[in-house]
């Protein structure tokens, strides 16, 4: 009885203890470290045991497939070779194209390349291009120190109880978000407010702040590298996996000989010289791509500049005998001779991006330096004034004359178009249908009964009257088209970045033509296409497809052209290269 009662005390004060209290009463003091382990002592591979060994040493005996550690007496085994498994399935080869500074036109299944402007490797799924790999930014490299010999862990102590939290500060005020484009070798068109974007020519980041690019970040210098470390032992090798099967071999080009225009019906890898256009072509499949081309004339084409070099002008019309160019903060220039130019006021800093002539009056629409819609209109391209009706919120970039209406495309609410209509280019109308297309529209052109606009995503609308409603065509293309015309029984449209350019018949049904070199304008007129773009680059010809080149306006950026019925030439609108 005594005894039970001694425990039924003892379990009493034992369950008034805490946890802790419990723990530290049956928990003994912390031991003390252990002594070091020795190091072992490698040897590297050997066929047979080296000779006079020492304690700890180790090899790989390449004789038996077992590695061996001497413990002082004798070898004993440290770790034996595993079987081989068992061989895996041959991968599908991959179809290696090089480095290029843009994807390969009509790509196969397992097709990769190195996109020497991205810094990035891609391979093609059968339907689009994947990351293959991408090139790693390089680090600075800290100095190695020795390791040291690790001890034994010692028994962990007891957690301490957390402190109570901090009180929250005040939240800061939200920021302006950053609308990034991607990367580019050169600026995006038409720029909003915050508008971001890499540009892989220059090795930095910028940002648009309503007037002008400014400098975001710059890639940063690569710092010097830190002392290498002592190299560890080198671990066993694996066995060789099995050789992947041979990639087939490539289809020779087939020479068809010279001849005044294209041979037919052409086959993979036919080519010829075109005695017509003075350049040799090379068939891929889909369309005949130029192989070689006869060095131009600097006189091949007549195309006059306008007498402004520090203007960034973006656009040019004519109208009534009237010449009428458009360009940054709200500048404009006229003539009535294509020599002659004045500067007339408009009363605007906006940046002008389209002009256009229609019922006696001349159009000219942009966007602010807070990228609010501008729409400016004069009966004689001097006294200009300001729309009495602008339900436009963001930038205008393109703008045609068709049906009796002025048609303004551009920017809509969030990424989706701007379509606005107007008779008299004063009073304004916001047509719906912009809301349901998901990209912006660039440029827009009216033609054989319809208007015509395109801009980003590859995106085509078409409409009768302009006023109504708006359909979408099937352009095969994701790329951002940048300019519209109609010549010579066809439609051309112009792709930036390298893409394809689109032609069609009708409007309707769009089918992919050569890539042209950093297109931004193009026109008709005197029998001929002609197309400007970056670094003077100048590309004409009669049917819109097989082109020749002159490049006389190096230190240019061209932004628009026209044919001119007063002068009898063309007439480019251009920026100094900077």
């Amino acid at each position: 009885m005594k005894k039970v009662g001694l425990c039924a005390c003892v379990f009493l004060s034992v369950a008034f203890l805490s946890c802790n209290q419990v723990l530290d009463y049956l928990r003994g003091p912390v031991g003390s470290d252990g002594a070091a382990g020795v190091s072992v002592i490698w040897q590297g591979a050997l066929a047979t045991a080296p000779s006079s060994p020492r304690f700890n040493w180790a090899y790989y005996n390449t004789t038996l497939g077992i590695a061996f550690v001497f413990d002082g007496v004798s070898w004993h085994v440290l770790a034996v070779d595993g079987a081989d498994g068992i061989d895996g399935a041959d991968g599908v080869s991959v179809l290696w194209k090089g480095s290029l500074a843009a994807a390969p036109i009509s790509p196969s299944p397992n097709w990769a390349y190195y996109n020497t402007t991205a810094g990035a490797a891609y391979i093609h799924d059968g339907s689009t291009w994947q990351i293959l790999t991408v090139d790693g930014l390089d680090g600075t490299n800290g100095s190695n120190g020795i390791d040291g010999i690790d001890g034994i862990d010692g028994i962990n102590g007891t957690n301490g109880i957390n402190g109570t939290n901090g009180i929250n500060g005040t939240n800061g005020v939200n920021g302006i978000s950053i609308i990034w484009k991607g990367s580019f070798s050169e600026p995006p068109v038409f720029p909003s407010l915050n508008w971001a974007y890499y540009s892989t020519t220059l090795g930095g980041a910028f940002i648009f702040n309503g007037s002008a690019w400014q400098v975001l970040a710059v890639d940063g210098v690569d710092g010097i590298n830190g002392t290498d470390g002592i190299n560890g032992i080198d671990g066993i090798n694996g066995t060789d996996g099995i050789d992947g099967t041979n990639g087939s071999n490539g289809v020779s080009i087939l020479w068809q000989g010279s001849f005044p225009d294209v041979p037919g019906p052409p086959s993979l890898n036919w080519a010829y010289y075109n005695t017509t256009l003075g350049k040799s072509y090379v068939f891929d499949g889909l369309y005949w791509q130029i192989l070689a081309a006869d060095g131009s004339d600097a006189t091949a084409l007549d195309i006059r500049l306008l007498p402004f070099p520090s203007t960034l002008q973006n656009a040019i019309c004519e109208g009534n005998g009237v010449m009428v160019a458009v360009g940054k903060s709200g500048w404009i220039g006229r003539s009535v001779d294509g020599a002659t130019w004045t500067q007339p006021a408009s009363g605007s800093t906006a940046d002008l991006y389209a002009v256009a002539y229609g019922n006696g009056t001349f159009v000219a629409v942009g966007a602010a330096p807070l990228g609010a819609t501008t729409i400016l209109w004069s009966p004689d391209g001097t006294v200009w004034t300001a729309a009495s009706t602008n339900p436009g919120t963001t930038a205008a970039c393109g703008l045609a004359f068709g049906n009796g209406v002025f048609v303004a495309v551009g920017y809509g609410v969030s990424t989706n178009a701007l379509i606005m209509t107007s008779a008299d280019g004063s009073v304004w109308t916001l047509n719906a249908s912009g809301n349901t297309f998901p990209f912006y529209l660039l440029a827009v052109t009216y033609a054989d009964g319809q208007f015509i606009a395109a801009g980003g995503g590859g995106l085509i609308v078409a409409s009768v009257n302009g006023t109504g409603s708006w359909s979408s065509r099937v352009s095969g293309s994701t790329a951002q088209l940048v300019g519209i015309v109609n010549g010579n029984g066809k439609w051309i449209i112009l792709a930036a970045n390298g893409n394809p350019s689109l032609t069609s018949p009708d409007g309707v049904a769009w089918t992919k033509i050569g890539i042209l070199p950093s297109p931004y304008g193009i026109t008709y007129g005197n029998g001929l296409f002609v197309v400007v773009g970056d670094g003077g680059s100048i590309l004409y010809g009669p049917d819109g497809e097989l082109w020749s080149s002159c490049s006389y306006y190096l230190d240019r950026y061209f932004s628009g052209v026209i044919w001119s019925t007063t002068a009898g030439a063309f007439y480019g609108s251009t920026s100094m290269v900077m």
